[in-house]
C-alpha cells in the first residue's frame, strides 16, 4: 500500500504542472518529438516571452527537412498557450550529386498549449494552417507535438 501511495505522488510531481516558477528568463531545451517548428529533434531558444525553434525533420522521400519558428508564449515560465509563425525548406539528395537542392518549402500559423511540470519536462502541442510556397501543392496542417527538456 505504500508504494502504491509513493507512485501517486511521484505521477502527481511529474503529471501536475508547476504553479510556481523561478523568476527565469533565459531557456535552452532540446526537443523530440514531430513538428513542422523543430522537426524531429531540434532546440528551443527562448527569452521570457519569445523563443526561437530550429530542427531537422525527417519524412519520406526527404533525407532532411530544415524547421524553424517563432513563437510568443503567454506566461513565460509556466503551462501556457502559445502562438507562432515557422516555416522550414526541404531539401533532398539527388542521385550522383554531392550538393543538397532545395525542392519545396512551406510557412504557417500555429496555436498551441505547452505544459511545463516541475521536473523541467514540457510537452508542446499545437495546430494550425500551413501555406505551401510553391502553386499547386495542398496545404497541410502545422503540427508541433514535442517533448522537451529545459535547462
Amino acid at each position: 500500500m505504500c508504494s502504491i501511495r509513493m507512485l501517486v505522488y511521484i505521477l502527481i510531481f511529474i503529471l501536475i504542472p508547476s504553479s510556481v516558477a523561478a523568476d527565469k528568463n533565459f531557456y535552452l531545451t532540446p526537443r523530440i518529438g514531430w513538428s513542422t517548428f523543430t522537426g524531429n529533434i531540434g532546440i528551443e531558444l527562448q527569452y521570457k516571452h519569445f523563443a526561437f525553434d530550429i530542427g531537422d525533420l525527417t519524412g519520406k522521400n526527404i533525407k532532411h527537412y530544415l524547421t524553424f519558428g517563432f513563437k510568443y508564449y503567454f506566461y513565460s515560465n509556466h503551462s501556457t498557450i502559445y502562438t507562432g509563425i515557422g516555416g522550414g525548406v526541404a531539401l533532398t539528395d539527388n542521385e550522383g550529386d554531392s550538393e543538397s537542392t532545395p525542392v519545396t518549402s512551406h510557412t504557417g500559423l500555429i496555436i498551441g498549449y505547452r505544459w511545463r511540470w516541475n521536473s523541467k519536462w514540457e510537452l508542446n502541442l499545437g495546430l494550425g494552417p500551413l501555406f505551401p510556397l510553391k502553386k499547386g501543392e495542398e496545404g497541410p496542417l502545422m503540427l508541433d507535438l514535442v517533448l522537451g527538456y529545459s535547462f
